[in-house]
């Protein structure tokens, strides 16, 4: 549109009035092209507007999403931290009764032990025990008719017999 403009204003150098219409019809011919671009250029500028708005938007609403995230992770990190010293103070106890049952599981097997050698003093005690038992009756029955070494015996049965109840009676 431009270049027909130039042309027929580079042709009607005089002003007569018919050309002066024509000249007015070119330049607004013109002027409505140069609108054209004009409008043309404001829809553009417009819709440029409207997807800087809409990513203005989108900004905001993504700077609040990473907010969100960040109080998030700031929180995540906090109670990681609180984990942490749990979990801490869980392992030093854990440790702590891993030694006492160690602990107990030793002396657990030394009170075996000393019960298997209480039993067994037990065992022999009780032998000899059976033992002594077996010289009283025999020393109460003896087989000898000697009267004086049948009383001796008796009183020495009846010492051991009071021995084994746990008391001493001296004989009369």
């Amino acid at each position: 549109m431009r270049s027909e403009f130039e042309k027929l204003f580079k042709s009607q150098r005089s002003y007569r009035s018919s050309d002066k219409e024509a000249f007015i019809r070119g330049c607004e011919a013109a002027f409505k092209h140069q609108q054209s671009k004009v409008d043309e250029l404001q829809k553009g500028n417009d819709a440029l507007v409207h997807v800087i708005k809409s990513r203005d938007i989108q900004l905001e609403n993504e700077k609040h999403e990473y907010d969100e995230l960040m109080n998030k992770l700031v929180d995540s990190r906090m109670k990681n931290a609180e984990l942490q010293k749990q979990n801490a103070w869980l392992s030093g106890v854990a440790e702590r009764e891993n030694k006492r049952a160690n602990k107990l599981q030793e002396e657990e097997v030394s009170t075996t032990s000393l019960l298997g050698k209480t039993i067994q003093e037990k065992n022999e005690l009780q032998k000899r025990v059976d033992a002594v038992k077996q010289l009283i009756e025999e020393y109460r029955d003896p087989p000898t008719e000697d009267k004086t070494f049948c009383h001796a015996l008796s009183i020495v049965a009846y010492e051991l017999e009071q021995a084994l109840k746990g008391g001493c009676d001296e004989a009369k």
